[in-house]
């Protein structure tokens, strides 16, 4: 028998009718229900029976048009952004986007007041290491954000972010103090030290933050970078950093868990699906990232891509940045991950659903993106050399992976900016 949300939920499909509404009991069946569409969204829905939790799904699943105005996979983005006008251009493009008339009728749909609407935004934070080198969301353009959302009067709007592997070697490294040190004005919650539920997935678990379960709408506010384990991260993969551990290291990437790091990734992107993503990538990296390098990055690293992303649909945007930055659109394992839970579809061909660019390879003053080999070499003790994503995925000894950390933090306990 649906309950009161679920009954709000289903008249809004009867209000909506290119999306349909399905029931499913596991993640299991929220992949059965994507596959029937190019576009899905779901989220979890707890319940308290005969004294135990249940856990369910509901599933939004579009019927509409393809390329129609109403497409949820379409890909808004503005190019030549700047340092000067960086916030004009968000919110330009926000508005291009449909962002706001997306929110206001998702609260007018679930018949809330905006002062209590819970809203959640998801930064990328915890890779920050050094101020000057961009490889973060500019806390410029959340913080902008957040006040622009109190002026229009949704009051509950609050900042997230967990614990990641650098907590192995300083417990300083905390999403407060590293989102300060980047300078976010708004404080931002540290979900590891939060409750989270955990939801089965295959053969393992997928730990879920209990503030995101109950949030009403989820901003994805990326940033488009290089990674040296995935290729590229985008909108899919900064999701992951919902995941509330600390040791998401151990639990996906080494499996510790009974799941790896992709489908833990495409779990959590289905169990707490976000309503809208927003990649930044005005400033970025086109280099290997913290993980693979230990010695400070010089600023040459750093990309003025002078671009913005933003859209409904995670997978429409990071198969387009996966383009632009010159890898083929599902070449990412975590971008191929989700292709494949849901129906994919080749952007290549639809590039109707793109406006705002092209999927030319992005450029900065002549120089083109620099693409990243996914297994960068790396020293892991004496005479030890050991492939970063073998270690990352398969794992190595403790006495291996300890001083490598330690390596990589010790340029970083003097610097005075994080």
């Amino acid at each position: 028998m649906p309950n009161k949300e679920e009954k709000n939920k289903e008249s809004r499909n009867r209000n909506s009718p290119d999306f349909e509404i399905i029931h499913a009991r596991n993640l299991k069946e929220v992949e059965k229900a994507a596959k029937t569409s190019e576009f899905s969204k779901s989220s979890i829905h707890l319940e308290r029976k005969q004294g135990h939790k249940e856990k369910s799904f509901i599933v939004q699943v579009w019927k509409g048009e393809k390329g129609s105005p109403d497409d949820p996979r379409r890909v808004f983005a503005l190019e030549h952004v700047n340092e000067k006008n960086k916030i004009a251009k968000l919110k330009e493009l926000l508005n291009k986007s449909g962002f706001f008339k997306n929110l206001k009728n998702k609260c007018k749909q679930d018949k809330k007041e905006k002062k209590n609407y819970k809203i959640i935004i998801k930064p990328n934070i915890m890779i920050a290491t050094q101020k000057a080198i961009q490889n973060y969301t500019d806390p410029a353009l959340v913080d902008w954000l957040v006040d622009d959302l109190n002026k229009k009067g949704y009051k509950n709007v609050r900042i997230v972010e967990s614990e990641n592997l650098l907590q192995r070697v300083s417990a300083k490294h905390t999403p407060q103090r590293v989102a300060k040190g980047v300078g976010y004005k708004h404080p931002v919650i540290n979900l590891t030290d939060e409750e989270w539920d955990t939801v089965k997935y295959k053969e393992g678990k997928v730990c879920v933050s209990k503030r995101l379960e109950n949030a009403d709408y989820i901003i994805n506010f990326a940033k488009g970078r290089n990674h040296p384990q995935r290729l590229m991260t985008g909108a899919i993969k900064n999701m992951f950093g919902s995941i509330p551990p600390k040791d998401k290291m151990e639990r996906y990437h080494w499996k510790k868990s009974g799941i790896g790091m992709e489908d833990a990734v495409v779990a959590i992107n289905n169990i707490t699906s976000p309503d809208f993503t927003i990649i930044d990538m005005v400033k970025s990296v086109d280099y290997k990232d913290e993980h693979a390098t230990d010695k400070p990055m010089e600023p040459s690293v750093v990309f003025k891509a002078g671009m913005m992303l933003a859209g409904q649909d995670p997978l429409s945007i990071d198969k387009t940045l996966s383009i632009k930055m010159g890898y083929k659109q599902n070449e990412s394992p975590v971008v191929g991950a989700m292709a494949d839970f849901r129906q994919d579809f080749d952007i290549r061909k639809e590039q109707n659903l793109i406006s705002g660019t092209d999927l030319s390879r992005i450029e900065n003053e002549g120089r083109e993106w620099k693409k990243v080999p996914l297994a960068t070499r790396l020293e892991w003790g004496p005479g030890i050399d050991i492939g970063l994503k073998t270690v990352l995925d398969v794992g190595v000894p403790e006495k291996y992976v300890k001083p490598y950390f330690e390596k990589i933090y010790m340029v970083l306990k003097n610097r005075k900016n994080i």
